[in-house]
């Protein structure tokens, strides 16, 4: 049984919908798929072997993507066809079956409920696989002691926590547990962000993969052979939460202007969510809120509150 699987073009959307292959993999020990991805997602999917393409579909000018999507799967007949963007090309591809994403406003189910619903599939925690000789090849970039992985950056200022309250954290980490080492995750991008962070903690404490980016050509995917290292994971809502749990690292997932009980970390009795005192629905009906505003939504959120739950999630699972 061979299918298409047509992804999201975003990372932690993408993460998320892994759950379905998940869920078919269970159902089907020998089913096959080609994926076509974006190629900032696309090594998610380099180690699975049951996955045997994988189709590059960067974004192009005047939706010609789909047009090159088309010509590539046009001449093959699947078993079966999931799109998970809800796109129209579903139904001019020759298939058995077809699953097409509709997303509904009200639907309030984790997020991955409702695509492994949409999938006619049972609900299935998603997961990343990671070949050996990756792990084995990447090994050397970190320390052989427990991982605190940290992501202090959002891809907007509203729901990221504010850095020198990840710096704080960071201090009392250090200061606490003398045999851990720190990852912190961003993007080469986001670099100016983290100087706080390294004026304040001792480099030998410490690695940032902005630096390993730099020395080093790595995917998403050997990011996440890093990643799986870690003992806890602690960040925003994020691309790099959702890749943490679907590499089985428990979370503390730090939510203000987003829908934690549909985008937070899943299954949520293996991890922790950490909100701001206010619900979603709340913030919403805030005077002056817009997901346009460049101010942060987080501040209400303490240091305290959130290192009582990393030093007692710590202490579980170093």
């Amino acid at each position: 049984m061979t299918g298409l699987f047509i992804t999201s073009s975003r990372i932690g959307d993408a993460v998320m919908t892994l759950s379905i292959i998940e869920a078919l993999r269970k159902q089907s020990p020998d089913m096959t798929y080609s994926v076509a991805a974006d190629p900032l997602v696309a090594s998610l999917f380099k180690d699975d072997p049951q996955c045997l393409n994988i189709i590059s579909f960067p974004k192009r000018k005047a939706s010609l993507h789909w047009f090159h999507l088309w010509q590539h799967c046009i001449g093959t007949s699947w078993d079966w066809v999931i799109d998970t963007r809800g796109s129209a090309i579903s139904y001019m591809l020759r298939t058995k079956k077809r699953f097409c994403w509709h997303a509904d406003p009200n639907d309030r189910r984790p997020k991955i409920e409702q695509l492994c619903a949409m999938a006619n599939v049972p609900t299935t925690p998603a997961r990343i696989y990671i070949s050996k000789d990756r792990h084995a090849r990447l090994r050397h970039l970190l320390p052989e002691v427990p991982i605190f992985v940290v992501a202090p950056v959002a891809n907007w200022i509203g729901k990221q926590w504010p850095i020198d309250r990840f710096q704080e954290i960071m201090q009392r980490f250090c200061d606490t547990y003398k045999d851990a080492h720190i990852f912190v995750l961003a993007a080469s991008s986001e670099e100016q962000q983290l100087q706080p962070l390294r004026n304040a903690i001792p480099t030998d404490r410490v690695t940032f993969s902005t630096d390993l980016t730099k020395k080093h050509t790595l995917t998403l995917i050997d990011m996440a052979a890093l990643m799986a290292r870690g003992k806890l994971f602690l960040g925003n809502d994020s691309g790099l939460m959702h890749m943490s749990y679907a590499l089985n690292v428990p979370v503390i997932g730090l939510f203000g202007p987003s829908r934690d009980a549909i985008y937070g970390p899943y299954p949520r009795a293996q991890h922790t969510v950490i909100r701001i005192p206010l619900s979603y629905e709340e913030l919403l009906r805030t005077p002056g809120f817009s997901h346009k505003n460049q101010e942060c939504y987080m501040t209400d959120l303490t240091v305290d509150d959130v290192w009582r739950s990393v030093k007692m999630k710590y202490e579980k699972v170093k």
